[in-house]
């Protein structure tokens, strides 16, 4: 949403304590570095208990503070003035795909229901 309306930098306060998991600060940050590179766009996260870090819009880390520590970071990130696809189009082909499953499964149960089959060639019966 923020890359969608021309933000070039996201800055994102969080707190990682999914219940006292110590896998998911790590998987945050990994997913911080994806929403990056989809946007295009720079992300620094400051973090109370997880991981702070500045991702720039190609996905390179400039700089990770491991979990816990209480440390002040600075950092340089650029910006790209271009968006990708992704974020001009938004989930199309995930919707895409679930609308093509569903008129599939749709299609398949009425003719499973109506009796239809389909004849193979070369069959007789």
């Amino acid at each position: 949403m923020l890359a969608r309306a021309g933000a070039q930098i996201v800055a994102m306060p969080a707190d990682d304590d999914l219940m006292g998991d110590p896998r998911f600060p790590r998987t945050h940050a990994a997913d911080t570095v994806l929403r990056a590179v989809e946007n295009r766009v720079a992300i620094v996260v400051g973090n109370t208990i997880g991981m702070a870090l500045a991702v720039d819009p190609v996905g390179r880390i400039v700089f990770a503070i491991m979990i816990n520590q209480p440390v002040a970071e600075a950092g340089q990130v650029f910006t790209v003035p271009e968006r990708p696809l992704y974020t001009a189009a938004g989930d199309w082909f995930g919707w895409f795909s679930i609308v093509a499953v569903g008129s599939w499964l749709l299609v398949s149960t009425t003719r499973q229901t109506s009796g239809a089959t389909l004849k193979h060639p070369g069959r007789r019966r």
